[in-house]
């Protein structure tokens, strides 16, 4: 028959066990939530200052529209190709980069 005393601390042992494991799940979860924010710290640093690269958008280039996503997005000239579509009296043009559609009103 065990004795009390011992039962007890045998109790306690696994109490402590028991918080030791919630301990290491939370360093994890921490651990986790620390390069979660690093990534979304970077991905602000990328995105970069959006309505000041606005402002310095060029729409014409040597000829070619500019497609403007491109250029706030990652400051990229990225010129934009007219579209054939007879269906449509809206003048229409395509970024090969990022594969947006622009429909300009004629």
């Amino acid at each position: 028959m065990a004795d009390t005393k011992t039962e007890l601390k045998q109790a306690a042992v696994q109490v402590a066990n028991e918080l030791e494991g919630k301990k290491m799940a939370l360093k994890r979860e921490l651990q986790e939530l620390e390069v979660l924010m690093a990534e979304k710290k970077a991905a602000l640093e990328v995105g970069g200052f959006p309505h000041e690269r606005a402002k310095t958008f060029i729409p014409l280039i040597g000829g070619d529209y500019q497609c403007p996503i491109c250029w706030v997005h990652r400051e990229l000239k990225a010129a934009l190709r007219p579209v054939d579509n007879p269906d449509s009296q809206d003048d229409i043009f395509s970024c090969r980069e990022c594969g947006s559609d622009f429909v300009i009103p004629v």
